[in-house]
């Protein structure tokens, strides 16, 4: 290490001189064991030869060791720019949010290249919890529904979809205020599948809450249409019947629901 010092202080020519500063580093690192002396070394290659990928690489690992969380930051976004392949570069974007999140509780830094990866790598399912989870902690509820919308969108297995769907109409009604919208995702919900109970049960106590009682009924006559228990499609049938009754004052609407409820389940 010593020599590999020495020769460096004689060298005049700058490409000599970042090889055997590599070299020592190497040394440094492996046998001698001192990150430290090993980190001035790539730091004073980068500080001649910006550029030079290997010495961005060695460094990642050292920050991280020594807890330089912001030098790891930067040195990342540098490797980040030499990076063509996406996936590349989605991971070392990945890295820096992490870092910002746990090390640095620097939530719009995390948000910003969470949001980089998803640019990058629409279906990489883990950054939508990583990215929900601070919408969440921040109380980003009109992000965080949006996010839910997103992944619903791209989601392949139905259910994981549906439950996106509910999740996004549950913020728009309890976060959001904003009813209109949790209706439309509800009944959107409802035109993939007709008995998702979570989201009938939802949707029947905003429309109570709302006084829609017509677009209730309609929606106990569906549900009852659909459902394969002939018990649960009467009761179903006989709620509908009542509201026609008791609140819409629609007797011949009402004697149709309460006919089809016998019919249904004698």
């Amino acid at each position: 290490y010593r020599l590999y010092q020495y020769e460096i202080n004689l060298t005049k020519d700058s490409v000599q001189k970042k090889s055997l500063q590599m070299q020592a580093a190497f040394v440094a690192e492996e046998y001698l064991e001192s990150p430290d002396k090993a980190m001035s070394l790539y730091e004073a290659v980068l500080s001649s030869h910006p550029d030079d990928l290997l010495a961005i690489k060695k460094l990642v690992p050292l920050y991280h060791q020594k807890q330089k969380f912001r030098e790891l930051i930067e040195i990342s976004q540098r490797e980040a720019d030499k990076m063509y392949d996406p996936q590349k570069k989605a991971r070392i974007f990945e890295r820096i949010a992490k870092t910002s999140e746990s090390e640095l509780k620097d939530f719009a830094k995390a948000e910003l290249f969470y949001t980089k990866v998803l640019e990058l790598v629409p279906t990489a399912n883990h950054i939508f919890q990583n990215l929900g989870r601070i919408y969440h902690f921040t109380k980003q509820y009109a992000k965080l529904r949006d996010l839910y919308l997103q992944e619903a969108e791209i989601e392949e297995d139905a259910d994981t979809s549906l439950m996106c769907y509910f999740k996004a109409a549950e913020i728009s009604e309890n976060h959001l205020d904003n009813v209109e919208k949790a209706a439309q995702i509800y009944q959107q919900i409802l035109e993939q599948n007709p008995t998702y109970e979570l989201a009938i049960k939802a949707y029947a106590k905003l429309l109570h809450k709302q006084k829609e009682f017509a677009k209730l009924a309609l929606l106990f006559s569906r549900e009852a249409e659909h459902t394969s228990n002939s018990i649960r499609a009467g009761q179903l049938y006989v709620q509908a019947a009542r509201i026609y009754f008791d609140l819409l004052n629609d007797k011949e609407s009402s004697k149709k629901f309460y006919t089809l409820a016998i019919n249904t389940h004698p």
